[in-house]
């Protein structure tokens, strides 16, 4: 029986193979695709003939290099999943073999056992076969992309319904945030690393499988005892194979007979691809009896908060990787392209991206370390990305982030780095709540970059201090204010200018909320929060010399205006 975690792990020399192979096939398309547009727009304006015949010859230049790519990564895969096999192998009979020995029964080497090795070369092979099959589709299939993301590129152009510079970034876009696919012979489609990890792990969950069955036989063993871990899926829920963690960590019968213990195959779905030793799985199984349970008895509150947790880290960690290859990408298309125009436009974008990598790691050490999750440096990790990369997208997110806070003019109170930027952003921090409301007012002309951030954040302070805890006329309580509300405040303009919006000091604020001439009726609002759909109770004021809109239900005060009437 092999361990919850050795099942987790034992793929993972499988992982650099694929990021070589994956980040190659990008590299390929870029280059190619970048010596095709990347010249500038006079070369993408010839006839439709000559361009087809042009990217015919570079896709066909790819399909053949990438076909003798393919040869070489099956080679090196192959070698690798036998060695996995191997060890699995080893490890999983050397735990059965110490239970039989425990019990007084025959102890029997694994190459001293015939049917055992033919059960693990059997599945190592059928596994190489699966690889070897499904890596056959991507070679066609990378060339057809190829030329697809050319053809599109060239239409978008030559019709005008794309500038060139626009055009040439989305297929650059495309390429590098898209991974190389295989397609199953049902039609199914996966990206190349999914399906050979998975086929890795199954094979391995399968051989360690039968091989614990064939030991159970040759030892006239029933019982057998299932492992379990935390974080088990638990599908719909039900009493069925789908949910793993129903039946992990129980006995079962082994041929059914047992009137004590349910039937393991009926119970676990073993020999399904939803059940036990089926699709990613990673529980296995051995010879148990009724004396020992090695296994904990889970609460299903936490395991199902482990299984979400696990999922939520996985998807973080693929996140990443799928971002440094992505800036792998650019940077090599920024690197090719000629036209200078381009050149700016791909450099832009790279900077970027780099900004939502350093957000994608921030987010990703700050759930681990709120859930107390071990962050996986090998599972964020691609080939290519050294330590020049990472300095390089690093330095990338810092200019773009000192180039935004210069721009909307928050360079005089904005956090003076990328990481204090992001460690307000973590934690929701008043001043954060305050740089993103005077952004979205700078973007959407509420109030003008040379206002500056720090003005900003001396009028909130003013509403505080002023406005927080005042009762109004009629003797609700002020517990908040939107950030909406400081850009009303402050306004377009201190006097009167046709079509700009005036400012409203607070005194007048204060002085409408406590002898406004007019209070109108409640009335409500539908707004979405969260995906949720609530009405908002509301009331305003009208004021000597504006008009405040009051939110009842969370005691804050939601805008002001000038007020016309007065």
């Amino acid at each position: 029986m092999l361990t919850p975690q050795e099942l987790l792990q034992i793929v993972d020399t499988m992982q650099p193979l694929l990021d070589e192979l994956n980040g190659w096939i990008t590299s390929d398309i870029i280059s190619r695709l970048m010596a095709r547009l990347g010249r500038g727009e006079g070369f993408l304006l010839t006839g439709t003939d000559e361009w087809q015949m042009e990217v015919y010859q570079s896709a066909g230049g790819h399909y053949d290099v990438l076909q003798k790519k393919i040869q070489d990564f099956t080679k090196k895969s192959e070698a690798e999943v036998k060695a996995i096999f191997e060890d699995a192998g080893i490890r999983a009979w050397e735990a059965d073999n110490a239970f039989y020995v425990s019990k007084g029964l025959e102890s029997i080497s694994l190459v001293q056992s015939e049917r055992m090795v033919r059960i693990l070369t059997d599945t190592y092979q059928r596994t190489n076969g699966e690889i070897r099959n499904f890596t056959r589709t991507t070679a066609a299939a990378s060339q057809q992309r190829f030329i697809q993301v050319l053809d599109d590129a060239h239409f978008k152009v030559i019709t005008g319904a794309q500038g060139y510079t626009q055009a040439v970034l989305d297929a650059v876009q495309e390429v590098s945030s898209t991974q190389t696919k295989v397609q199953y012979p049902s039609g199914h489609t996966d990206t190349i690393e999914t399906a050979v990890l998975r086929a890795v792990r199954t094979g391995v969950a399968q051989a360690s499988g039968n091989m614990s069955i064939q030991g159970m036989v040759e030892h006239e063993w029933d019982l057998i005892r299932v492992s379990a871990h935390l974080g088990a899926r638990y599908g719909d829920g039900g009493e069925n194979p789908g949910n793993h963690f129903w039946w992990q960590g129980k006995l079962y019968s082994r041929t059914g007979q047992s009137t004590k213990y349910p039937d393991f195959v009926k119970s676990t779905g073993y020999g399904t691809g939803e059940g036990l030793c089926g699709w990613n799985c990673r529980h296995s199984f051995g010879p148990g009896d009724e004396d020992y349970n090695p296994y904990s008895d889970f609460d299903t509150e936490e395991n199902k908060k482990a299984y979400d947790l696990s999922q939520k880290q996985r998807a973080m960690e693929r996140r990443i990787r799928h971002q440094k290859t992505k800036l792998l990408g650019l940077r090599q298309a920024m690197d090719s392209a000629q036209d200078a125009t381009l050149q700016t436009a791909l450099q832009n974008e790279y900077d970027n991206e780099a900004v939502k990598l350093g957000r994608y790691n921030a987010q990703y050490n700050r759930f681990c370390e709120a859930n107390d999750l071990k962050r996986l440096s090998d599972r964020i990790s691609v080939a290519k990305w050294t330590r020049s990369e990472a300095g390089r997208a690093a330095q990338s997110a810092k200019a773009y982030y000192q180039k935004w806070v210069k721009e909307i003019g928050a360079s005089d109170a904005a956090p003076k780095t990328l990481a204090d930027y992001y460690q307000n952003k973590y934690n929701d921090t008043w001043e954060h709540q305050l740089l993103m409301g005077y952004n979205k007012a700078v973007q959407s002309g509420d109030i003008s970059p040379l206002v500056g951030f720090q003005h900003y954040i001396e009028t909130a302070q003013k509403a505080n201090a002023e406005l927080i805890g005042l009762t109004t006329k009629n003797g609700y309580t002020v517990e908040a204010y939107t950030t909406h509300f400081i850009d009303r405040v402050i306004g377009q303009v201190s006097t009167p200018h046709k079509g700009k919006r005036l400012a409203v000091p607070i005194e007048n604020v204060l002085d409408c909320l406590r002898n406004p001439k007019e209070i109108s009726n409640t009335y409500e609002r539908m707004l979405v929060r969260s995906g949720n759909k609530f009405a908002d109770q509301r009331i305003r004021f009208f004021g000597e010399d504006c008009v405040v809109t009051f939110s009842i239900r969370e005691n804050s005060i939601i805008q002001v205006n000038p007020n016309r009437k007065g």
